[in-house]
C-alpha cells in the first residue's frame, strides 16, 4: 500500500472498527506487562516474546503521538502536553479504557497480529514514547508489571533517523527531574553537539527518568543478553511476569521480529544466519555498531551517561555492567 492510501485509510476510522470486532478483551487476574524502552533497542523483538504466550495481545507504541489513531484515542495533542498535569490525567483514563477492554485503536491488526487472538485477559505494552516519570503509579494502576530492556545507546542513537522528544524533555515539567548542570549539558549538546550526541542524550534523558523510579519488582534487562545469554533472562521474566509457556519463547527466540524491514540489511542478514544455526559468534548482533564510530567519539557520547548518573554501559565496552546482567557476570567480551 502506497503512504498516500495508507493515510487516508488511517483517518477512515475503519482500522479501529476492525479491531474493535475482532477481539474481546476481559482483564483476567494475572498482570499485565509494561515494556519500557527507546526506540530502536529490540523492543517488538522482546515485545512478540512475550505476546507469543497464553491470553496476551499487544498494544504497540500507545503513547506514540505521530500516529493519527493515539492522538485520537488519548487526546493529547503534544509531546509536551503528554508531560503536563492535564496530560498525564488523560493518560490515565486512555490507559484504564485500553485495560478495561473498552478501547482497541492501538490494538494490532489481525492481519498483522503475529498471535492474534479472539479472546484476552492479558496485555503486553510497549511503550517508547512517554510516560516514563509516572510509571509506578501508571503500572498499578493497569495491574501491570514493568519490565525495563536497556540496548547501548550508541547502537540505539545509530539506528534512529529522529529524536522527536528532545524538546519535549528539556523544555516541559519532567525537566525539573534534573539538575542545573545536566541541563546546561543538554543545551550545549542541543546547539552544537553531532547527530550521535543527541541520540545519545535522547538515552539519556529517557532512561533516566524510568530508572530514577526504579522499583524492587521491576525487571531491567538488555538486548545484548537476549541475544548472548538469554536463559537466565528468561526466566526471570518467566517467573516475574508469571508466563506459562517459556518453551514457547525459547521456540521463537531466534526469529527476527515483526518490523525487521527497518533492520538494515546487514543485520537482517545477521538474524538469519542465528535462525539457520550459522552464526558462530553472537557477538556480532551487539558490535556492529563500532564501526561506525571512532573511539573518539564513542567517548564523548558516552560521557553524557556519566553527566546524568548511568551506570548501565561504558566506554569502550559493549556489553552492560555486571549489575545489569541477569545471572552473572557477562561475557568477557571487549
Amino acid at each position: 500500500m502506497n503512504p498516500s492510501a495508507r493515510r487516508i485509510l488511517q483517518h477512515s476510522g475503519l482500522p479501529e472498527l476492525v479491531k474493535a470486532v475482532s477481539n474481546r478483551h476481559r482483564p483476567g487476574t494475572r498482570p499485565n506487562v509494561f515494556l519500557m524502552a527507546t526506540p530502536r533497542s529490540g523492543s517488538t523483538w522482546l515485545m512478540e516474546l512475550i505476546w507469543s504466550q497464553p491470553g496476551f495481545k499487544c498494544c504497540d507504541e500507545p503513547l506514540n503521538l505521530r500516529r493519527p489513531a493515539v492522538r485520537r484515542a488519548s487526546r493529547i495533542a503534544s509531546w509536551r502536553e503528554m508531560e503536563s498535569a492535564a496530560g498525564a490525567a488523560k493518560i490515565e483514563r486512555y490507559f484504564r479504557a485500553i485495560c478495561d477492554g473498552r478501547l482497541h485503536s492501538v490494538d494490532a491488526l489481525p492481519s498483522r497480529g503475529k498471535y492474534h487472538r479472539f479472546r484476552t485477559d492479558r496485555i503486553v505494552f510497549k511503550l517508547l514514547h512517554g510516560a516514563e516519570s509516572r510509571l509506578g503509579a501508571l503500572a498499578a494502576d493497569c495491574n501491570a508489571r514493568v519490565v525495563v530492556l536497556l540496548r547501548h545507546p550508541i547502537a540505539v542513537s545509530l539506528s534512529r533517523k529522529e529524536f522527536p522528544r528532545l524538546d519535549a524533555f528539556r523544555n516541559s515539567v519532567v525537566s525539573t527531574r534534573f539538575d542545573a548542570g545536566q541541563l546546561a549539558l543538554a543545551d550545549r549538546v542541543l546547539a552544537d553537539g553531532s547527530e550521535l550526541e543527541k541520540g545519545v542524550l535522547a538515552w539519556c534523558f529517557q532512561n533516566a527518568l524510568v530508572l530514577q523510579g526504579r522499583q524492587p519488582d521491576w525487571t531491567v534487562v538488555s538486548y545484548e543478553q537476549l541475544v548472548l545469554d538469554p536463559e537466565p533472562l528468561v526466566a526471570q521474566l518467566v517467573e516475574r511476569l508469571q508466563l506459562p509457556d517459556p518453551a514457547r519463547i525459547f521456540a521463537h527466540l531466534t526469529e527476527a521480529a515483526g518490523n525487521k524491514g527497518m533492520s538494515d540489511p546487514n543485520t537482517q542478514q545477521l538474524l538469519a544466519e542465528q535462525a539457520a544455526g550459522r552464526l558462530a559468534h553472537k557477538q556480532a548482533l551487539v558490535e556492529k555498531w563500532r564501526a561506525r564510530v571512532t573511539p573518539e567519539q564513542e567517548t564523548a557520547a558516552m560521557a553524557l551517561l556519566d553527566a546524568f548518573g548511568l551506570d548501565a554501559y561504558r566506554a569502550g565496552r559493549l556489553l552492560p555492567t555486571p549489575r545489569y546482567w541477569i545471572g552473572g557476570a557477562p561475557p568477557a567480551l571487549a
